[in-house]
């Protein structure tokens, strides 16, 4: 903050403006497996998620078990 001289309240503001842009709440949560083997839930969808673990953002709707059923209720 102080590198571009910015105060707190003002990127306090910004920081909470931002999650409403992909806010999750009432979402349904969805299992998702990442390129190196790591599983995880989220309620992001697919083009968003970043592991949890390895930080990777190549992950796709799934499990080591098989791929989820996106009908299934």
């Amino acid at each position: 903050m102080r590198e571009f001289g910015l105060s707190y309240p003002t990127v306090a503001k910004y920081v909470r403006l931002k999650p409403m842009s992909k806010r999750t709440k009432n979402k349904e949560v969805n299992e998702f497996i990442c390129t190196n083997g790591h599983e995880f839930k989220s309620k992001l969808l697919p083009g968003e998620v970043i592991c949890p673990t390895c930080h990777s953002n190549d992950c796709e709707l799934g499990t080591l078990n098989g791929a989820v059923k996106e009908d299934a209720p």
